[in-house]
């Protein structure tokens, strides 16, 4: 009987890995300065760290190969916040075992991968990386804005995520893009949107995902609206700044979802294909010709 992978404090995936076997690579966040989030700094989370192979290696050889394909659909989600922070050598040493291991019942490998995870490795490293199975990589850009980017304190630039995620596309992988409504607060929206999608457009990811903010304890966020620093946008602000994102976005070939639980109004299509319907739905919505879905349904 296989079991489970002890995992150590919450664990946090994308949506779209829900059927993926989830690895324990890492624990914690290699940054954990933002002041959006408050998801690695709850207490009895653990610190960034990277797991020796020994140890994934003793939860991975009881899995027979075949079931790998049976149960998990063949891909495998490296956690936690920023698994590709991990050493290239450690990374490639893991992937190499997960393709020795599973062969052809390994479709998809899969992480998240912060800005300055990506342009610490070399493109030669993260084609490799690309060979053995790593495919997609979901990136947290949150904006495309400088200003709004330092008030969050996302430890990158515009330029340098740009930088990173081109470098990341270069070398065969998918991006999947989050960007984060409301980062910038009521006083930088609509500059937020504005330079989100331009960044967006230079990038051309192949799926992108807009979250919403979501104050908590534990985050900076919180403390600065509890003293009247921050202010937190309306749910009928949410909807106009992603109004603004939307009829910026000149994007060739993206599926775009808003289907996160932190979001006051799911949405979905292909862009730009869907991107008249997806704008008529927000203004629909801005309108109140549309049910939001209520606070106490919201959740990260």
């Amino acid at each position: 009987m296989m079991l489970p992978m002890p995992y150590e404090g919450l664990v946090y995936r994308p949506p779209s890995e829900a059927g993926s076997l989830l690895l324990e690579f890492t624990t914690g966040c290699s940054w954990n300065r933002c002041r959006f989030c408050a998801m690695y700094k709850r207490p009895g989370q653990p610190p960034f760290r990277v797991r020796p192979l020994a140890y994934v290696r003793r939860y991975l050889d009881r899995i027979p190969p075949e079931a790998l394909g049976r149960m998990w659909r063949g891909r495998i989600f490296l956690l936690s916040g920023d698994a590709l922070a991990a050493p290239a050598s450690h990374l490639l040493e893991l992937l190499e075992y997960l393709r020795e291991r599973f062969g052809e019942h390994l479709e998809r490998v899969s992480a998240y991968g912060s800005a300055r995870a990506l342009r610490d490795k070399s493109l030669e490293d993260l084609r490799r990386m690309r060979e053995l199975g790593l495919r997609l990589v979901y990136f947290g850009l949150e904006s495309g804005d400088d200003q709004t980017l330092r008030l969050a304190r996302k430890g990158a630039s515009a330029a340098q995520q740009l930088e990173a995620a081109l470098r990341a596309q270069e070398a065969g992988m998918e991006l999947s893009v989050m960007v984060l409504l409301g980062l910038g607060g009521r006083s930088l929206s609509r500059q937020h949107a504005k330079g989100t999608a331009r960044l967006l457009n230079r990038i051309q990811p192949r799926y992108l995902a807009a979250l919403t903010l979501m104050l908590e304890p534990h985050c900076e966020y919180y403390e600065m609206w509890q003293r009247g620093e921050f202010q937190p946008l309306s749910p009928p602000e949410v909807l106009q700044e992603l109004l603004w994102l939307v009829e910026d976005l000149e994007l060739r070939d993206t599926l775009f979802r808003t289907n996160h639980a932190s979001n006051y109004l799911p949405l979905g299509g292909h862009l730009p294909r869907d991107r008249r319907r997806i704008l008529e739905v927000l203004r629909a919505a801005l309108a109140g010709h549309l049910s939001l879905r209520p606070e106490f349904l919201r959740a990260l």
